[in-house]
């Protein structure tokens, strides 16, 4: 019967999830890996002990998850994302009772706040999955230092009506937002790719953003945002490309200063009624059909 592992470089996804047996696992100092993958212990009951590695970085999707036993863990400052779930049914994880539980290299992993207007804080680099089916939060906004926001972030939180993401964010994971229902207004740091030497980004339009195929948790839809319910959205910088807000149905669209191009077509049928350029934004021109079919603008300052 399998009670102790150690280990010296990662064992992959799965690797023991469901060893009931297993009562600890140790890391050995010299651990190659800096991750642990999703369900790599899943639902080990009777695990107790862990001991992580001082040079681990990233911790998976739903990894300790139903490790009941379990009711210390060091997270280790090494740490700087940890995806959703990974530490949810410990006792370790339900005895975190700060309104923001911050862990590791300033990620967010818990919150347990009664606020409905949160603001993420200057110290938070990533969030987890701590707003998680939280309808009752009506708007957010995130910090500056803020880089990743992982899978199920804000998964169902339906009664948003406003978020602001900031300039400095680098990734937004799968369903970070899905399930936004309600949400009336957003400022996004680019649409498209930010950088052309960085086509990795895991959404190129905003619609990818809100709709990416994973189901609310509330409504049991996939695409349950629906598109002419925003009053302003804002895009801060980056390129706005072809067709990113073709079609889209918003009453405003604020243009920020940081947009280095609009491609042709970038608004073809956009039935926005006022787009609103930044007086700052440094567009030398705008190209062809750029403006196509939108029908219902009548301001464009």
């Amino acid at each position: 019967t399998l009670k102790k592992v150690t280990l010296t470089k990662n064992a992959g996804e799965y690797a023991f999830a469901d060893c009931i047996s297993l009562e600890e696992i140790v890391f050995a100092e010299s651990f190659e890996d800096k991750k642990t993958e999703k369900y790599f212990a899943y639902n080990c009951k009777n695990l107790k002990n862990i001991s992580l590695p001082s040079n681990i970085e990233f911790i998976g999707d739903m990894a300790f998850n139903g490790c009941s036993l379990i009711e210390n863990i060091h997270i280790p400052e090494s740490v700087n994302r940890i995806y959703y779930g990974a530490f949810n049914n410990t006792k370790w994880y339900e005895k975190l009772k700060e309104k923001f539980e911050i862990v590791g290299n300033g990620v967010l992993l818990k919150y347990n706040g009664t606020d409905t207007e949160i603001t993420i804080s200057e110290n938070v680099k990533c969030i987890s999955s701590a707003f998680e089916g939280r309808s009752d939060i009506t708007s957010v906004k995130i910090g500056s230092n803020v880089k990743t926001i992982g899978p199920r972030s804000f998964l169902g939180c339906t009664g948003v009506e406003e978020i602001y993401l900031p300039e400095t964010l680098e990734l937004i994971e799968k369903g970070a937002l899905t399930g936004m229902c309600n949400l009336k207004k957003i400022t996004v740091p680019f649409m498209g790719h930010y950088k052309k030497e960085k086509p990795d980004y895991n959404y190129s339009n905003l619609d990818s953003i809100l709709k990416d195929g994973l189901e609310c948790p509330v409504c049991g839809s996939k695409t349950c945002y629906e598109s002419g319910k925003f009053e302003e959205v804002t895009v801060l910088g980056g390129i706005i490309e072809k067709h990113n807000f073709g079609g889209f149905n918003a009453k405003k669209i604020v243009l920020g200063a940081d947009i280095t191009l609009i491609e042709a077509s970038a608004f073809n049928n956009c039935q926005a009624e006022e787009i609103v350029f930044d007086e700052n934004i440094k567009i030398d021109k705008l190209e062809r059909w750029t403006f196509t079919n939108c029908d219902n603008l009548t301001s464009l300052t």
